[in-house]
């Protein structure tokens, strides 16, 4: 059995980057969600949005951001 956290990094957080990641959720493939984008403002949101779904969800998923750097 693997005992390894499943880690995804979606960089861009647009229209196809937060559908994608709400697929994600969606499926529970993966335990840890991370989004990267340049408009910090807008991952913030993103994560917010999915965190709020992610509590009605019958998996366990850490979603978070990081800063994306020039």
């Amino acid at each position: 059995m693997n005992t390894k956290a499943r880690k995804v990094m979606i960089i861009g957080s647009g229209n196809v980057g937060a559908s994608a990641a709400y697929a994600l959720l969606n499926q529970n493939i993966c335990e840890e969600l991370i989004l990267v984008d340049l408009n910090q403002p807008l991952v913030e949101g993103h994560v917010q949005d999915l965190s709020d779904a992610a509590a009605y969800m019958p998996g366990m998923m850490t979603i978070s951001c990081r800063e994306a750097r020039d």
